[in-house]
């Protein structure tokens, strides 16, 4: 074990060998053997081993169960369920085949056979800590939070000191929206044991959930030195990094992640898109194009390169890298990326037929859906925009997004429905500017004059730096009487220098109102 730990494995599986030899009364050094042959991925050699350890001591669960675990990494499903039942039937009391079944339950979908199990168990001994923590898993695995939630916090009552039985009430409560309380229970399991890797996982995870990033970036920073090896260490740490706007230190993180994992597809990926959002196009087109060298049929490489190449104005260029892109694997996004890249590089507007194609076959692609319903409003097909809109709406009637640009398609259209979508918008989101602006606008042009100002306001408090916002707002003051605070605005807007659609509007607006 001391060899394996200082990473001298061939050394370590001499011993490992040696061991069994001596044939010891236990199997820890065949499961220590089988465990290193399966981390080297040496399947071959590990049912061998395996096969020698059932041999040696064929009624010893242990054996058994050595052997399951083989056959699991073999791909050979059925073997491993049926040494982990034979292992149970040697000892119904030995509950790692037990659990082993109950985790294979549950991939299967066969919850009433995993609760069966460990139910038989309980009924045995009532606060058995490892069949509490399995009930856990099979309610939450079947959906029933209420229930998962209710058995997290028997295991915790049970076993106070328990690491793993506060992680489980942690997680439990996290999936229910307790996040304040779950925050509670992962700081105690992780003060139960401040160096296990699990622990700080979970509680940096509950931090995320909580919005305490700094608390988070700590978390993982911890984690990074009990782990210093795995590059999924840093990219938490660097997702935390980025929840808290540090992108210096998100960046520095993912790049300690590849240099752990030079081709990991996720520190890639978010290491681009750091130096995108860093404005470090070179540095993104470098990695791009090493993307490419590395895999000629990864997306990621060629819509690194459109992105980058598009931040600089290369419009043309950064088309050829999308459609690339889509020629290896098409997707909703980068079709909608083809086509933004389009509307800028050609000559005449962008067509939406292969978005409306990839919607047609793929229905739930919500994200595609609602872009392509945003670009036919916005080239004026309203109509089409607002069946778009109204299935977003049918399948998710929560989503504030797809209700308010409905009300707008729908203003637009003259249809006075818009009004009361609008509404359910800002009372989904009573704090979000584009919110407050469409319904503000649509009351002000309803008649509802004072009340379309207020909302207006409260929308230039929260984003003044829109000029569409502000010049709606003038545009309200101006039809209310109050020229003064309407020339206001617009000489605000104006002066900003940012091009907004009604510009011309604006200026006409002002001078039609005077000194």
């Amino acid at each position: 074990m001391t060899h394996l730990a200082a990473g001298m494995r061939r050394r370590a599986e001499a011993d490992f060998r040696a061991a069994i030899a001596l044939d010891p009364p236990n199997l820890k050094a065949d499961y220590g053997l089988i465990m290193l042959l399966l981390a080297e991925n040496l399947v071959d050699r590990a049912q061998q081993a395996a096969a020698q350890a059932e041999q040696r001591r064929p009624a010893d669960p242990e054996a058994h169960m050595l052997k399951g675990v083989v056959a699991g990494a073999a791909g050979n499903a059925n073997g491993a369920r049926e040494a982990f039942r034979h292992a149970a039937e040697i000892d119904p009391g030995f509950f790692p085949a037990i659990d082993e079944l109950v985790r294979m339950d549950i991939q299967e979908g066969k919850l009433e056979p995993a609760r069966k199990r460990i139910h038989d168990v309980l009924r045995r001994n009532g606060t058995h800590h490892d069949a509490m923590l399995a009930m856990v898993r099979i309610e939450s695995a079947a959906g029933r939070q209420p229930e998962s939630l209710t058995w997290a916090r028997q295991a915790a009552a049970a076993h106070p000191g328990s690491m793993h039985a506060m992680l489980a009430l942690a997680e439990a409560q996290l999936a229910a929206g307790e996040v304040r309380e779950a925050v509670v229970a992962a700081s105690q399991a992780w003060k139960e044991r401040s160096g296990d890797a699990r622990a700080l996982r979970v509680l940096g995870r509950v931090q995320m959930a909580a919005k305490d990033y700094i608390g988070a970036a700590a978390t993982f920073g911890s984690l990074v030195r009990v782990q210093p090896g795995a590059a999924d260490a840093q990219l938490l740490l660097a997702s935390a990094h980025i929840a808290g706007g540090d992108l210096i230190a998100a960046t520095a993180a993912t790049r300690n992640a590849l240099k752990r994992e030079p081709r990991n597809t996720e520190a890639r990926a978010m290491l681009g898109d750091l130096l995108l959002q860093r404005k470090l196009y070179g540095e993104a087109l470098d990695l791009a194009r090493q993307i490419q060298r590395d895999s000629q049929r990864s997306t990621l490489g060629f819509r690194l390169e459109g992105e980058a190449l598009l931040a600089q104005g290369d419009a043309r260029r950064a088309l050829k890298a999308f459609e690339a892109a889509v020629k290896i694997e098409p997707s909703g996004q980068l079709l909608a990326k083809v086509h933004g890249a389009s509307s800028v590089a050609l000559a005449g507007p962008a067509s939406e037929a292969s978005l409306e194609d990839w919607v047609r076959r793929n229905p739930e692609d919500r994200e595609t859906r609602m872009y392509l319903a945003d670009a036919l409003s916005a080239k004026g097909r309203h109509k089409d925009a607002i069946a778009h809109f109204l299935e977003l709406v049918r399948r998710d009637p929560k989503d504030a997004r797809a209700l308010n640009n409905l009300a707008w398609a729908m203003h637009a259209s003259g249809d006075p429905k818009a009004l009361d979508y609008a509404e359910q918008a800002y009372l989904l989101s009573p704090a979000e500017p584009a919110v407050l602006d469409t319904y503000g606008w649509i009351q002000v042009n309803h008649g509802r004059l004072h009340e379309g100002i207020q909302m207006l306001l409260k929308a230039v408090t929260l984003d003044g730096k829109n000029p569409e916002i502000r010049y709606h707002l003038a545009k309200a003051l101006a039809q209310a009487g109050d020229k003064a605070r309407a020339r206001t605005e617009l000489r605000a807007v104006l002066a900003a220098g940012k091009p907004f659609p009604q510009a011309d509007e604006a200026r006409a607006l002002l001078t039609s109102l005077g000194n």
